[in-house]
This record gives structure tokens, sequence and C-alpha cells, in this order.
């Protein structure tokens, strides 16, 4: 909540009607994978649930909004499972909380 609601007050602080400044409330990736196993010994083993990620992504989402985020940006997702849970988790919050602010997602691809 704070790191937006401090970059919402310098937005506001630059911001002129030529020039409006935005603040994109920042998901970054997690250190858990929904559809890899850390264990290659153990190659069905997950450290994360697709349901654990959504409640952290809601919950980031939720501060994202509340400290004055314009945009929510899903960054630096390498895992596809991981996107959709924080997909599903923003987009969850949005109906919950009846708001809807665009989202960006910022994604990497490795090799096959």
């Amino acid at each position: 909540v704070e790191s937006a609601r401090l970059a919402r007050e310098a937005c506001d602080e630059f911001s002129t009607k030529d020039k409006p400044r935005f603040v994109a409330g920042v998901i970054g990736p997690t250190s858990r994978t929904c559809s890899l196993s850390p264990d290659v010994n153990d190659p069905g083993f997950r450290n994360v649930s697709f349901d654990e990620l959504v409640g952290v992504y809601m919950e980031s989402t939720r501060g994202l909004i509340e400290g004055g985020s314009d945009i929510i940006l899903i960054e630096t997702i390498f895992d596809t499972l991981n996107a959709k849970a924080a997909i599903f988790a923003v987009q969850q919050v949005f109906e919950d909380d009846d708001v809807e602010l665009p989202i960006m997602i910022s994604g990497t691809i490795t090799d096959a």
C-alpha cells in the first residue's frame, strides 16, 4: 500500500493537464512456480498451489489499488500457470471490489 501511495503522491505533484502521470502497481514474480517442480528428482512435486498464488496475488492487488495505482502490471511471468493465477486474482479483486483498471503483463519466454 505504502509504495503505491508514495508513487501516487509523486505523480500528483508532477502531473499537469497536458502531461498526466500514472502509477503502475507492479506485481512481481514469485519464487514459486505452479507448473514446474523445484525438485528434479520428483517432477510431480509442487511447492505452491494455484489457490495459494491466487491469495497472494489478490492481497497484492488490493494493496496496490488502495495505494492509488492507475494500472496493474503483472511482471516477469515465466510460468503460464502463475500468469493464469495472477490474472484470475486481479480480475477477482476487480469484481469483488467493483473496480476496474488496465492490466499489463510482462512475460519471459524460456527455451523449450
